[in-house]
Order: structure tokens, then C-alpha cells, then sequence
């Protein structure tokens, strides 16, 4: 069997695309869950960036790729910035390599938390986990995606449920309708029988 053919790469206008698009969305990509802002809010906000990306690009690109792109992006400019702030603090040995960061980086760094940089200097590098940090991306996105097909299906279960109650509630209304329409044409005292009839069904007064 052949090989499967490798997409294409991503062009620079398509990674600046990406960078503008989703660093402008940010507070609904890293936003918590709550009634403000639902799974269905984050699965569309990726479609509207995918949609924008593939404006730009030649070959077209799946929501599950742009989603592990802009990953790969934040763990790349997150590195850079942490090597930045390794070469800045060392003293004697040469001047230190300040790094320069392009437009769509700078928009990219705008996004990660300055504790989060920081905070790898002293510890365990998470950018530098190459494959698996892109492993973990997208099984956060699938887990985003079970999790919205899961509330659409609860979604479903309360539209069933409010379908039932009003079929029911139609069915009774229907058989007190007809229970009424049968007394007044069959009883010679439509009004006394009328009552007594429909008196199980629904609450009668008395005078």
C-alpha cells in the first residue's frame, strides 16, 4: 500500500492567521466551563478560527489540526521565551542571545501567563516534551468533543421528556373534550350528568 500523502505545510500567512484569530478568542478557548460560556461556545469558536485559516490556505485543514497547531505554537513560543530568560540572566562568558520574536509570536506570547514561563525555568519543561505534549493536545480536544456530543444528548433526553408531557397533557385534555361532546348527546339531563362525568377528570366546585 502507498503512504498516505503528508499535508502540506503551513504557510507563514496561515500560522499569522491562526496566531491573530486565536489570540483575539482567547477568553473563550482557556475560559472555564459555566453558563456563560459552554462547550458548544468553544467547538464553535474553533470552527469560526478554521474557518478563517482555511480562508488562506491551499490545502483545506480540519478543526483537529488547527486545534493541535496553535499547541504547538504556545509550546513553541513558550520554549523560546523561557530560553530568552536563561540566556538574559547569565553573567560573563560573551554576551547573552536575546531572542527576537515575530509579529504572530508576540500575539502568541500575549496569551501565555508570565507565571507559566517563569514557572518552568526551575522545574519541568513542559514544551520540551515534544510528542507527547502534542499527544495530550489532542486528547484534550477530543475530550472537549465527547463532552459537547454528551451535552447535546442531555439536551435531547429534556426536549424528549417535554415532548411527553405535553403529548400527555394533550391526551387528557382530548378524553375530558370527548367525555363532555358523548354526555350532552347521549343524556336527556345534559348538565347534572355533564358533572358528574367530568367531576373524576377535573375539580368541580360546589355551590
Amino acid at each position: 500500500m502507498e503512504d498516505k500523502k503528508r499535508k502540506t505545510n503551513w504557510s507563514k500567512e496561515e500560522i499569522e492567521v491562526l496566531s491573530e484569530e486565536a489570540s483575539s478568542r482567547i477568553n473563550v478557548i482557556q475560559g472555564k466551563f459555566s453558563n456563560f460560556l459552554t462547550h458548544s461556545d468553544k467547538k464553535l469558536c474553533w470552527q469560526e478560527i478554521t474557518s478563517k485559516v482555511n480562508s488562506v490556505s491551499v490545502a483545506p485543514r480540519t478543526q483537529k489540526e488547527v486545534y493541535k497547531k496553535w499547541a504547538d505554537l504556545k509550546n513553541r513560543v513558550k520554549r523560546k521565551a523561557v530560553e530568552e530568560g536563561r540566556e538574559a540572566k547569565k553573567t560573563g562568558g560573551g554576551p547573552a542571545h536575546i531572542a527576537t520574536f515575530e509579529a504572530h509570536e508576540q500575539q502568541v506570547l500575549g496569551t501565555i501567563a508570565k507565571s507559566s514561563i517563569h514557572g518552568i525555568e526551575g522545574g519541568f519543561d513542559t514544551a520540551d516534551e515534544g510528542p507527547k505534549s502534542m499527544k495530550r493536545s489532542s486528547e484534550d480536544f477530543n475530550r472537549e468533543l465527547l463532552d459537547i456530543e454528551r451535552e447535546k444528548g442531555e439536551y435531547r433526553v429534556k426536549k424528549l421528556r417535554l415532548l411527553q408531557d405535553l403529548v400527555c397533557e394533550t391526551k387528557k385534555t382530548r378524553e375530558v373534550m370527548e367525555t363532555i361532546v358523548s354526555v350532552l348527546k347521549l343524556s336527556k339531563e345534559p348538565e347534572d350528568n355533564l358533572l358528574l362525568s367530568v367531576s373524576p377528570i377535573i375539580k368541580i366546585p360546589e355551590f
